[in-house]
């Protein structure tokens, strides 16, 4: 399932190893506007983290993500992962 979140980049993370794998996986955590603003950390993973590059701190962005959970050891996660993002000065 596809959302997108229009919003302000709080913060971008550095690449990181995700776990024991060859996978990399890099966080942005977007603040959205309003009365009551929520922040939403949206991960990229692999060859979705360059997609973070030239980004900055304050910039308004669109982020489309995916939303999906899944169980591990009788407990259940959810994962925020990006598939596109688009800065304001792209619209």
């Amino acid at each position: 399932m596809s959302h997108t979140l229009t919003g302000v980049i709080r913060h971008i993370s550095a690449t990181e190893k995700a776990g024991n794998t060859d996978h990399v996986k890099r966080s942005i955590v977007v603040e959205t506007e309003g009365e009551h603003p929520d922040s939403v950390v949206v991960e990229a993973f692999n060859d979705k983290c360059k997609m973070l590059d030239g980004l900055a701190e304050g910039e308004t962005v669109t982020i489309h993500f995916n939303l999906k959970a899944r169980e591990w050891q009788g407990k259940w996660f959810q994962n925020v992962s990006l598939w596109k993002v688009e800065a304001q000065s792209d619209f």
